[in-house]
């Protein structure tokens, strides 16, 4: 259960993490980082610094010295390239979140509350990394937008059309109002397995349009009214009846 302080400020968006986002963004970073450094360390790759004593008896450093064979180095792009695939693209795509969301209690979701998928997990990388290329030039803009926004969402969020959540409200759809976003009902009916939409075994998300249409059929379905009745006699066709004191015509 999440504890009550962890969950978002401000009534019922469940997008108002923005402080544990930056955590979230911050862990990532770290996180990667050691992983990188402690692979390069495994297999001989590093810069060491090329030292000497002046007159004085100080240490002077006169330059650097690059270690490790070019097909260690390679290695250690190709790690890094992984690590930022499976964390940044697959894991969204399949669970929602990153070791530093996951860490913080975040998820990414789409319009549904659930993992995005992979289409969309992929475009949200892809304009992420992209965007940490130009260093404050995007992360400063991005951090405006997630203040600023409806939904808290950084243009790599609109771009896949995602959403970052409390864990609390996964499984509960977005509803964007004219304020903000809120949490809406659960996006999957428990019976509602297998069949043209999904697998068997899966939970079918239901969309907010389809569920609308499904409560207007219900509350349409056709009532008796005072001036006939229907009655079915077995193995015969349903038959129309006049009510007493009705003229037959």
């Amino acid at each position: 259960m999440t504890s009550p302080l962890l969950r978002p400020l401000g009534g019922t968006d469940p997008t108002n993490v923005v402080v544990r986002r930056i955590g979230a963004w911050f862990l990532d970073q770290l996180i990667g980082a050691l992983l990188v450094l402690g692979f390069a360390t495994l297999v001989g790759v590093g810069v060491e610094s090329d030292t000497t004593v002046d007159s004085r008896g100080q240490t002077v450093v006169t330059g650097s010295t690059v270690q490790g064979s070019p097909g260690a180095w390679a290695a250690v792009v190709v790690v890094s390239f992984a690590y930022a695939i499976v964390t940044q693209v697959i894991l969204v795509a399949q669970l929602g979140w990153s070791p530093g969301k996951l860490l913080v209690g975040l998820r990414v979701v789409s319009w549904d509350g659930r993992p995005p998928g992979l289409g969309r997990a992929l475009v949200r990388g892809v304009v992420n990394w992209v965007g940490s290329w130009f260093s404050c030039l995007w992360y400063l803009p991005a951090f405006g937008f997630l203040m600023t926004t409806k939904g808290h969402r950084q243009p790599a969020d609109m771009a896949a059309n995602t959403y970052v959540i409390d864990h609390f409200y996964l499984g509960r759809m977005i509803v964007r109002t004219e304020t903000g976003v809120t949490a809406g009902e659960r996006s999957v009916h428990a019976g509602n397995r297998g069949g043209c939409c999904g697998r068997l075994g899966e939970d079918v998300p239901i969309h907010p349009r389809a569920t609308a249409a499904t409560e207007r059929s219900t509350t349409s379905v056709e009532t008796p009214t005072s001036s006939t009745t229907r009655s079915a006699v077995p193995g015969s066709p349903m038959t129309r009846r006049p009510t007493p004191g009705t003229p037959s015509g």
